[in-house]
């Protein structure tokens, strides 16, 4: 029967040719799975009225095993072939949630129809879950103005560590969140992170969009970033600050303030970007 398994978002897809059906027509297929090899048990997991079958009812980070048999009004046949496939998670979170991770370290995530591709994973802080999606040093690379917040370009890609360096992951533009986290000097530990209300469909998508005016408490940007800004008189914050206005001090994730009470020409600023 050549059965295939093939991982996909959230499914995995099963394909087979129809067996010779000894002069009485194939009425059905039953689909038998399992979680390891020759284990897919007794009971069918779904049927199929067709060469195919889409299976929905899994958990991600687990690999799944399936044989399929055909019937018609003699009974069931033989089984096919085994045929297994993984299917990854879409994020750290998810692979968190699942319970298919607790360490921190390198983990295979597939979040779309892209192929799936590894990231650095910090499961132990702050609740655990977080994908590593860039990470900058001190100089100009990531500044405002850089196409890497705005386009898919990615940066040292393959640096899937914590140490000092300019990157950007593809997880940067295909990951969808809804908890963000910046960290400096330490990158697990000195942190600041937001809850949006709704979930994000990649940090590409947020900080290539407009101002949004959320997510900063300024107390903790400047106990995190350090308070070098002027935060006497704060005049934006949240991300992307130079959407409303062509400021000398912009943020992609902070605030812009101004040391002469005023916000005609913001002079400050705190954060990343």
């Amino acid at each position: 029967m050549d059965l295939a398994a093939t991982a996909g978002e959230g499914q995995i897809s099963l394909n087979w040719s129809a067996p010779d059906d000894g002069g009485t027509s194939i009425t059905s297929y039953n689909i038998y799975r399992g979680t390891s090899s020759n284990g897919e048990g007794s009971t069918p997991v779904g049927t199929s009225s067709t060469t195919d079958y889409t299976d929905t009812d899994l958990v991600c980070g687990s690999t799944y095993y399936y044989k399929v048999s055909a019937v018609n009004a003699v009974g069931e046949g033989n089984l096919s072939n085994e045929s297994s496939a993984m299917l990854y998670c879409a994020s750290c979170k998810a692979i968190h949630d699942a319970g298919a991770g607790s360490t921190d370290g390198l983990y295979t995530i597939e979040p779309g129809s892209g192929g799936p591709f590894q990231v650095y994973c910090d499961m132990t802080n702050d609740g655990g879950g977080w994908t590593l999606i860039m990470k900058a040093t001190t100089d100009e690379t990531f500044k405002y103005t850089a196409n890497y917040w705005t386009t898919n370009n990615v940066l040292n890609n393959t640096d899937l560590t914590l140490t000092a360096n300019n990157s950007k992951y593809n997880s940067f533009n295909t990951v969808s969140f809804t908890d963000i986290r910046a960290c400096a000097n330490n990158a697990t530990t000195n942190c600041v992170s937001y809850t949006f209300s709704a979930s994000k469909s990649s940090a590409l998508a947020l900080f290539s969009g407009p101002f949004l005016g959320e997510g900063v408490t300024v107390s903790t940007f400047n106990t995190v970033f350090g308070s070098g800004a002027n935060s006497s008189y704060i005049c934006y914050t949240g991300f992307n600050t130079d959407d409303i206005g062509p400021w000398q001090s912009k943020a992609r994730w902070g605030y812009v303030s101004s040391p002469d009470n005023h916000c005609d020409s913001p002079s400050s600023a705190c954060g990343i970007g």
